[in-house]
């Protein structure tokens, strides 16, 4: 085990995978969009931990009424940008079986509604509007190297709002499954 004691920028990353939206699950069957993630990383003070800056745009694509009656029908949009900190216990510990990581850290989240149409029971219903979301995030995953400089990742996060949005159905919370690619730059 050696340790280096340096941060430095030494990838760049792009992720591609679903989200849960802030959909309510009653009559709807768009719960997740598509989820891409750019990044860039590196080093983080030693040879287990490694830092990355992110963000990603998503779009839960929703343009009908959803057929239920008494509510209304919304879509959803997000811009995020965060941070992350990852800690691979296989560097530490070389016996370890598992190629795994765990990552923790913090986003904001634009996030944007779009009334669609509909109403509850006397036609009530929420106009176009905005709110900002600051998330703690927690996540684990698994990685291979496929070449000298080139690392796939498969990983889940979870945003967990620090104040719920009583406003969405799931208080702001919501998470992600990704497929991963790193390129090293820079690989000491």
């Amino acid at each position: 085990m050696s340790i280096n004691a340096q941060i430095n920028i030494s990838r760049v990353s792009i992720d591609l995978g679903i989200i849960r939206n802030y959909q309510y699950d009653f009559g709807n069957d768009k719960l997740y969009a598509f989820y891409p993630e750019v990044k860039i990383g590196g080093q983080f003070l030693t040879n287990y931990s490694e830092w990355e800056f992110f963000t990603s745009y998503w779009n839960d694509g929703i343009d009908e009424v959803f057929n239920i009656t008494d509510a209304a029908t919304y879509s959803y949009s997000s811009f995020i940008v965060g941070s992350r900190l990852y800690f691979y216990p296989n560097r530490i510990l070389q016996n370890f079986p598992i190629p795994i990581y765990f990552t923790s850290g913090l986003s904001y989240h634009k996030v944007y509604e779009q009334y669609i149409g509909g109403g509850d029971f006397v036609g009530n219903h929420r106009n176009d509007n905005s709110f900002d979301l600051l998330t703690f995030n927690l996540g684990f995953g698994v990685y291979f190297n496929l070449i000298d400089k080139l690392r796939l990742r498969i990983d889940t996060n979870a945003f967990i709002p620090f104040k719920r949005n009583d406003i969405i159905y799931n208080f702001g919370t919501n998470g992600t499954i990704k497929l991963g690619f790193d390129y090293f730059f820079n690989n000491e």
